[in-house]
């Protein structure tokens, strides 16, 4: 990343873990993606929104056939009421 940023690949496991980060003035961007199954994925989103601190986000859930005869109900909207996303205050 020219002049700046930063990317991260690590397995785990069966599992893998991506991200990127990219800090501009005006318009930042960061990055996470896995292939890890959970039961819940609250606390993994919690963590992430907690340590990116973002102003907003956009989250995306793919899943096959057999992943989603696993997910019992929506593992996004099911736990959306325990997700905390922290809203920044801005420097005066």
């Amino acid at each position: 990343f020219e002049p700046c940023g930063y990317s991260m690949n690590a397995i785990l496991y069966k599992s893998y873990y991506t991200m990127h980060i990219t800090p501009e003035e005006g318009s930042s961007y960061a990055s996470f993606e896995t292939n890890q199954k959970l039961a819940s994925y609250t606390s993994l989103i919690n963590n992430v929104v907690r340590t990116f601190k973002p102003r907003r986000f956009v989250m995306t859930l793919m899943a096959d056939e057999g992943g989603l005869r696993e997910i019992k109900g929506n593992p996004l909207a099911d736990n959306f009421q325990k997700i905390v996303v922290p809203i920044p205050t801005r420097a005066k």
